[in-house]
């Protein structure tokens, strides 16, 4: 006896009295899933075969909240893509993009048929909301958050979204598919139905199926705008990404541009700091340039190898007998640098070789440049800061050959001593004042300045690079300076 095959348990009657559209084989629904109360969980399949049965999600409770979700299943089962899958691959959309389409005709069909929104009491946002701050929305939450186009709770969800580009790309999408399906209202305050909307729900269940293309065609504009949602976000993040890189380029070209404009500083008229000092009257006016130093300028000057008792290497081991305190270990003391004041009037002639052996030999030093251009060159620098704090130019100023500014350079640069360090004035003592003849007075209150302040002098370049050797090395110097005349200071 053969056994027959359970009947398979179908509900007998419809979720409500609906004609049996075009692409139904029968009538039969059957429950599927666990529904969890919220509008989300509303779904309905319809079966295009004579075996299996329609499939729904509804809840079977009472109350107003019920009643509403029963209403969206109702639309959903009369007005959605009855072969979601045939559709989707006639026309190339993934079913992300179709069933979210479905969801916002949905929606607007709800408002149009029922006058009220779906999702009042019927949603739960907060988990959404939370996925919505991510500050780079990924596809799944963009397609998430488009089911709710053209209901309420789409307005909180945008205001949740912390990523600009999507955020924009979002809102202009809702106004575009407003434009589509919602209703329309007239000057005197009457409001009727879209085409689009209308088009669905006179079409979509027609036996022509030319005539229901012509709903099918307004499914197809909903997804071509949800589809290019992703697509457009992606562009809009790429565009702001290479403003973005425009921007901080155009911003280095300006900071760029405004170093070389320091560093052309010494070429321009104006472009120096006046120098207020201390010095008597007969000078010229002092004006002060700082160029970028960009190469490096280190050296040991003022650095001394001090005896200490304890150390990491032996360096004298003969002090074992000699000193009480054995004191056989060295120890570098601070390189205290120096100062160089150099004079490039035309009288010292010094050649771009004279100029670099000069550099090199002052190593680690503070160095200043100085020279005038007479009464033509008024306003303009004529004192060069070449070299500071381990750094030096890239290429020295050029140099208008004067002298002028002789006693304000001197204590430009005393001004830069530090713990006693050496100073040096390069320069043969042919001292011109504002007049740009040699003046007798000035040149002894530079000497004066000298000797009251143990300034060395060095009268051309061979004895400069000599006496900056021996200070590099820590050789001690004998230097007696030059006396000036009181007579001239009178």
């Amino acid at each position: 006896m053969t056994k027959r095959k359970p009947k398979r348990k179908t509900l007998n009657s419809t979720p409500a009295v609906l004609p049996k559209r075009p692409e139904q084989k029968h009538t039969r629904y059957s429950r599927v899933g666990n529904f969890a109360g919220t509008l989300d969980s509303v779904s309905l399949s319809i079966s295009t075969t004579a075996t299996k049965d329609n499939e729904y999600t509804l809840p079977d409770l009472e109350g107003d909240i019920y009643r509403t979700l029963r209403q969206y299943g109702l639309i959903m089962a009369r007005y959605q893509i009855v072969d979601k899958h045939k559709f989707a691959k006639r026309y190339g959309y993934d079913m992300k993009t179709v069933n979210t389409a479905c969801r916002v005709v949905a929606n607007y069909l709800f408002r149009t048929i029922y006058g009220a929104d779906p999702t009042e009491g019927t949603v739960h946002l907060a988990p959404l909301q939370s996925a919505a701050q991510s500050p780079i929305l990924s596809d799944d939450v963009m397609s998430a958050i488009g089911c709710y186009m053209g209901t309420d709770a789409f307005v909180p969800l945008m205001e949740s979204v912390k990523d600009p580009d999507a955020l924009e790309v979002m809102l202009n999408i809702d106004n575009v598919i407003s434009g589509i399906l919602a209703d329309r209202v007239d000057v005197d305050g009457n409001s009727s139905t879209s085409y689009h909307l209308s088009n669905i729900m006179t079409n979509i269940n027609s036996t022509d199926k030319r005539v229901q293309r012509y709903a099918l065609g307004t499914y197809r504009q909903v997804c071509d705008y949800i589809q290019s949602i992703p697509r457009r976000v992606d562009r809009k993040r790429r565009e702001n990404q290479s403003k973005a890189e425009r921007n901080a380029k155009e911003i280095k070209e300006a900071r760029e541009a405004k170093e070389r404009a320091r560093r052309d500083k010494e070429g321009l008229p104006n472009a120096g700091k006046v120098l207020q000092t201390s010095v008597e009257g007969g000078w010229e006016l002092a004006v002060v340039a700082k160029p970028q130093l960009s190469v490096s300028h280190t050296g040991l000057i003022g650095r001394r190898i001090r005896a200490s008792k304890e150390g990491k290497y032996v360096r004298d081991l003969g002090r074992i007998i000699s000193d009480p305190e054995q004191r056989v270990f060295g120890r570098k003391t601070r390189a205290l640098g120096g100062v160089v004041v150099v004079d490039c009037s035309g009288s010292m002639s010094l050649t771009d070789d004279e100029m670099k052996a000069i550099m090199r030999s002052s190593a680690g030093c503070t160095v200043i440049a100085y020279s005038s251009g007479g009464a033509g060159w008024e306003g303009q620098p004529n004192i060069w800061l070449v070299a500071r704090r381990g750094r030096q130019v890239r290429q020295l100023p050029t140099f208008p050959g004067g002298n002028g500014v002789d006693g304000p350079a001197l204590e430009y640069g005393l001004s830069f001593r530090t713990h006693n360090a050496p100073v040096v004035w390069i320069s043969d003592t042919q001292v011109t004042g504002a007049s740009g003849y040699c003046q007798s007075k000035l040149r002894a209150q530079c000497l004066r300045f000298c000797r009251l302040n143990n300034i060395y002098i060095a009268s051309d370049c061979e004895e400069a690079v000599k006496l900056l050797k021996k200070l590099q090395s820590g050789q001690r110097v004998n230097y007696k300076p030059i006396q000036e005349n009181t007579d001239d200071l009178r």
